[in-house]
């Protein structure tokens, strides 16, 4: 019923870890089956495995991808490159096609006005002097013409003659023209390295972390490009190639060390390491453990009185005690009124 508490006529014991420093410890977790957590050996090294197959997979793509956007450009380019070539052709087919035009049209002039000076010529001879001055009307058209049309001649031919002496004109430099640029102006071996890694040029991100690992190497460690093993850290950095794992002598070093701290035959115990923080459950309720004793396996059995965990369940309520960090689940009062107990009897105050 609502609101009644439960009486409680027993008494129970709470098992605490060692020292008594009020932190519960979780219940060990059953090792999942066929998951990343599995303690079989074999999952973690196949699941590893799997990961790097798919990193070089997808190295291998965007190497693909990044020579399939070297091969689409430079065949724009060429295209581009047609394009101009065939304009420039065009240009000067049209200017040599207008500069024989004028030139025949000048031939033409020319021989009007001789024929007009013929005529004119036989006119005066004759006495017909009213045809004469016809005649000598349409020899000024004529004269103005070829006048014209020399001067449009003179003006094409220097046109021809400035394209002649003129430089070829150079397109704008392409992609591929400004990376040659580039790697000519730095180092051979460098040169050299990034012809062999072309998503230099192509994959943004890539040439960061390359940037970003040169710029370390040179400025915080002071290895330059000169150095053998610049470029394999160049390649660990950026993923290109897997970092080389410790000696097995190193491995063996540290082990033999860590068992001769650990080994009695030495005279020495081990270190005594302090319980990591976690949550458990308190123990099931039994009489056979003495009130606020050793269990001798560092854990410290504490004994509440059947009043003791009334007044924990009155007093200790979610809101003062809040929920366990790891669950999120209300706090046993219980465990904590035990925890308290077990601190203020370490502690030699009076309970």
């Amino acid at each position: 019923m609502a609101g009644e508490q439960e009486e409680i006529t027993e008494e129970r014991i709470i098992v605490l870890p060692g020292g008594g420093d009020g932190v519960d410890e979780p219940e060990p977790k059953k090792p999942q089956e066929d998951g990343p957590d599995s303690d079989d050996p074999d999952a973690g090294l196949t699941e590893l495995k799997a990961q790097l197959e798919k990193e070089k997979e997808n190295r291998r793509l965007s190497d693909e991808r990044a020579d399939r956007e070297s091969r689409q450009r430079a065949e724009a380019e060429r295209r581009a490159g047609a394009a101009n070539a065939q304009v420039r052709e065009a240009s000067t087919a049209a200017t040599s096609a207008q500069h024989d035009s004028i030139v025949n049209a000048l031939e033409s002039a020319k021989s009007v006005l001789a024929a007009l000076k013929r005529d004119y010529t036989a006119a005066m001879e004759a006495g017909e002097f009213g045809k004469a001055a016809d005649i000598q009307g349409d020899m000024s058209l004529a004269g103005a013409r070829q006048v014209s049309l020399e001067n449009g001649k003179r003006a094409i031919e220097e046109q021809m003659e400035a394209a002649k002496k003129a430089p070829p004109a150079r397109d704008q430099p392409s992609v591929t023209d400004r990376q040659e640029e580039f790697l000519r102006a730095i180092p051979a071996t460098s040169a050299q390295w990034i012809r062999a890694h072309p998503q230099y040029f192509s994959d943004a991100r890539f040439k960061t972390k390359v940037d970003a690992a040169a710029a370390y190497l040179e400025q915080v460690e002071g290895i330059t490009y000169e150095n053998p093993d610049y470029y394999t850290r160049i390649e660990q950095a950026t993923g290109l190639r897997e970092k080389a794992a410790p000696a097995d002598g190193d491995v063996s070093s540290a082990a033999a060390t860590v068992t001769e701290r650990a080994s009695p035959a030495n005279g020495t115990k081990p270190a005594a390491q302090k319980p990591a923080q976690r949550v458990v459950p308190a123990a099931a309720p039994s009489r056979t453990v003495p009130n606020s004793t050793g269990n001798g396996n560092g854990k410290i059995s504490v004994t509440l009185s059947p009043e003791e965990r009334q007044v924990a369940r009155l007093t200790l309520t979610p809101e003062i005690i809040g929920v366990d960090p790891v669950t999120k689940l209300p706090r046993d009062p219980e465990v904590v009124f035990a925890q308290r107990k077990q601190e203020a009897i370490a502690a030699g105050r009076r309970w």
